[in-house]
Order: C-alpha cells, then sequence, then structure tokens
C-alpha cells in the first residue's frame, strides 16, 4: 500500500551528537500515543541536545491538513511535563476553538491510559482558560493568540504556536519574552500553508532555505509554488506524509473534485497563497545571472536594510556590476556595529539606507560608528528600483548564485507610486531585504564615481 513520504520537501535542522526525541516516542507509545514515522523523525531531530538545553531553539513543521501535527504536538508536549521537567507550557493558535480542541484532545488521551491519568491533578474548561494541572506541578496552559495573550506570565518552557499561518508580530512580542527564564526554552511552530497575512511563517522558511540558522529546526511537506499539475498522484504523497494512514487517497480524489483550484493547491498540496502582482524578476533570467567566479571588488559601497516588523536585517554589497549579499541576520541590533567593522575592515566608499523606510531607525545607531552614510529619499529609491529592473534586463547584474538573494527575487513585487514605482514590502512572498539591500547599493555603486556632493547625514562625509 503507497505511503505519504517521510522525508520533507525543504528541512533544515541544526547538527546535534545526541537527542532525546527517541525518549519522547517511546513515552509517546507507552501511553497509547503511537507516532508514525515522519512523526518520530521530527521529533528526533528537533529534540537535539546542547548541554543542558536543545539545538534547536525554534521548530517550524509545516504540512497539509489532517497528517497529524496535532498528535506530534502532545508527544511533545507529555514529553516535556513527564520527562524533561517543563513547569509550564503555553499552547496557542489564532483561533479559541483550536485551543479547545487542543483542550479536549489531551484530556481524552489521558483518560484513556489509567498511568497517565493518575498523574493528572486538575482539567479546566472556562471558555478561553482552558488549562490542565499535572500532580508534579507542570501546567498546559490553552489560549488563543492576541496582542496580549501571554502577558504576565513567566517561566514558560514550551510555546507552541499552532496555526502559525496567522501567527502576527505583536503575539510574538507578547510571548516569546516568557521563555526568558527557562533553562531549556523551545517554540514550535505548526500549521499549513502560508497565505497573505503569512509574514512570520515566510521568514522561517526563508531562514530554513539558507540551511545555516545555528537555531532552527524546518520540516515542509508541500510541492513547489509552481506546480501546475493538481490531479498528479505522486505529489499528493510528496506533499502528505499522513496519505494512506490518516488520509486515503479516495477522500483527497473527493476533496480535487470539490474545492477550488487554490483551496486544493493550499490545503492538499501546501503551495503557498500568491500574495498577488506578478513576478517581477523571473527565476529564469535572474539565474542566467548567477557567476560564482564574480567577486565584490574594492572601495565597494554597503547597502543596509530591515523588514517592516523588524524582524530580519539585511547587509549587503556592490560595485560595477557585482551584487551581493554579506549578512541576512534575524533582529536589528546586530545592524550597526556589523556596519562599522565591516568598515573598518575593508574598503568602503559609502554606506546607503532608504531614509523612508524601516532601515531608517537605525540611523543614529549608524552614526554612531562614525561610518559614511547616504540618505535616499523616497524619489531616489524609486529611481534605484528601475535602474536594477533596467540592469538586470539587460544582462548587466552579476552575482553568486545565493540562495536567500535569489529568494528574496523572485518575491519581488511592484508598489506603484506616482511615475515610479519600489519593491513593495508588504505585499513580498518573502523576505525581501536582500534584494532591496542590492537595490540601494547597486544604485550607489554606479555614482560614487561622479561625485554629486555631500552626504545628508552626520557622521563622516562621503561623496555622493
Amino acid at each position: 500500500m503507497l505511503r505519504g513520504s517521510r522525508q520533507p520537501r525543504l528541512k533544515s535542522v541544526p547538527p546535534w551528537s545526541s537527542t532525546a526525541g527517541h525518549d519522547a516516542v517511546e513515552y509517546a507509545a507507552s501511553v497509547g500515543l503511537v507516532l508514525d514515522g515522519w512523526q518520530s523523525d521530527v521529533m528526533v531531530d528537533a529534540m537535539g541536545e546542547r548541554g543542558a538545553g536543545w539545538t534547536s531553539f525554534e521548530v517550524g513543521i509545516t504540512v497539509p491538513r489532517q497528517n497529524g501535527k496535532g498528535a506530534l504536538l502532545e508527544a511533545r508536549e507529555l514529553a516535556g511535563i513527564e520527562l524533561w521537567g517543563d513547569r509550564l507550557i503555553m499552547h496557542t493558535a489564532h483561533e479559541l476553538k483550536t485551543t479547545e480542541e487542543a483542550h479536549l484532545r489531551m484530556e481524552r488521551i489521558c483518560e484513556a491510559c489509567p498511568d497517565l491519568d493518575r498523574q493528572v491533578k486538575s482539567s479546566t474548561r472556562s471558555n478561553g482558560k482552558e488549562s490542565m494541572t499535572f500532580k508534579n506541578g507542570a501546567r498546559i496552559k490553552y489560549i488563543a493568540r492576541s496582542e496580549r495573550s501571554g502577558r504576565g506570565f513567566a517561566g514558560v518552557d514550551l510555546i507552541i504556536m499552532d496555526e502559525d499561518m496567522f501567527l502576527s508580530s505583536s503575539a510574538m512580542d507578547a510571548l516569546i519574552p516568557t521563555l526568558a527564564t527557562s533553562r531549556s526554552p523551545q517554540v514550535w511552530y505548526t500549521g499549513s500553508a502560508g497565505v497573505a497575512v503569512s509574514s512570520h511563517k515566510r521568514l522561517l522558511q526563508t531562514r530554513a532555505a539558507t540551511g545555516t540558522d545555528p537555531s532552527l529546526a524546518y520540516f515542509e511537506w508541500s510541492v513547489p509554488d509552481d506546480w501546475s499539475d493538481l490531479d498528479d498522484h505522486e505529489a499528493w504523497y510528496l506533499a502528505n506524509p499522513g496519505l494512506g494512514v490518516r488520509v486515503s487517497e479516495d477522500f483527497v480524489r473527493n476533496e480535487r473534485a470539490t474545492l477550488s483550484a487554490e483551496g486544493f493547491a493550499r490545503e492538499r498540496l501546501g503551495i503557498w497563497t500568491s500574495e498577488g502582482g506578478q513576478t517581477v524578476i523571473s527565476k529564469e533570467s535572474w539565474s542566467k545571472l548567477a557567476d560564482p567566479s564574480s567577486v565584490l571588488s574594492e572601495p565597494a559601497v554597503l547597502a543596509v536594510d530591515v523588514n517592516p516588523i523588524r524582524t530580519v536585517a539585511t547587509i549587503a554589497a556592490a560595485s560595477g556590476g557585482h551584487v551581493e549579499v554579506l549578512e541576512n541576520r534575524a533582529g536589528v541590533a546586530w545592524v550597526a556595529e556589523r556596519v562599522g567593522n565591516l568598515c573598518r575592515e575593508r574598503r568602503i566608499r559609502a554606506v546607503v539606507f532608504d531614509s523612508a523606510g524601516p532601515a531608517g531607525g537605525l540611523k543614529q545607531a549608524l552614526q554612531a560608528q562614525n561610518v559614511p552614510l547616504v540618505e535616499l529619499s523616497g524619489r531616489e529609491y524609486g529611481q534605484a528600483c528601475g535602474e536594477f529592473f533596467d540592469a538586470v534586463a539587460a544582462g548587466q547584474v552579476s552575482h553568486r548564485g545565493q540562495e536567500v538573494l535569489a529568494a528574496a527575487v523572485e518575491a519581488g513585487r511592484k508598489r506603484q507610486s506616482g511615475d515610479t514605482w519600489t519593491w513593495h514590502r508588504r505585499d513580498a512572498k518573502a523576505d525581501i531585504t536582500s534584494l532591496v539591500a542590492v537595490t540601494l547599493a547597486h544604485h550607489l555603486a554606479h555614482r560614487v564615481e561622479q561625485p554629486k556632493g555631500l552626504t545628508r547625514v552626520r557622521g563622516r562625509t562621503s561623496a555622493y
């Protein structure tokens, strides 16, 4: 009998030499929760050990619906309570009904196993205040996410972010600080394919695509976003690890006849919903410009960009037609010091940023590094975008084929502004800070050899 693929299409896992995942799988089976092969694989990789903590601070799981992610979360929560000393678990979801269902499922698992049921001290159902308390003092709180959910709590060891397609930055701000005092904190993000508002989920996917994030374990079952044959049965099995186990092929066939093409693509094949607009620079045209031998010559220019929710930033460089990403990391606190070090270590003519964009908030920190700053106006940013597009079309740009930059270019969309256009930050399918940064760097690199005056930013002056 055919079964869904155990191997995700996209996987990125920090290296580990030992794992507590096997213990979790065995304990789950002992209380009647037998995990499928793919669930066991995820548990083993997600629970890699580093000292007294985990190799993965964040665990992201993207899988089409009804494949069994709920059972995987239940196994993780029970292992945390009974094996690993978790004292407080926050199980969150976008909707209240989802948390209520998760609470009910955990109650049923406990009731079905007498040994486990004896460990339960109390279980509370109270319209948004569902919780379970165990005799060892551990608790699971079930809450619907909001900008206030989690505030007032401390000492949380594990946060479950279910329905992460709808995870907002305000909910993250409220919940993540509750992990600060845990000796082995962990966050699990779970959900199906992303939609138009899935900015944080896209960021996770982009970070995983680089394969270099030291604290993120990510697993995604899907077919590529440009997949066109929705009736390809092989694709059904590739995207659904539970097909043939939890979901039948007959049911999927009925889904295909009933759902819209977009709905079937998203819910069963894991194809992310398009956020609108057409790709500006095609994947093919960008790939043709890749040149592994192309290198950054000095003196060069740098550019900085930050995404709207300030969760990721990029430093890019350019010289002549060559562009590349030097740094693409989470957060923004690291940017100014890194720019300062690059300017001291290398021959850098100037550092450019879009003053009207999110990177404008770094202005003072960059000035404190005494680097040669150039501040672009909105009109100049529009010119930069047009110039970069024209240069790509003419084959006058070279790059080293970096995946993070390729993903940003593929996600780039236009935002019309008068007679010009700029990269549309809020309509992008992924993190586009790399695209914005190389656009700005490319613009400045073609102007520093023809000085127009002095920068409009305090600090060391730079010809522009």
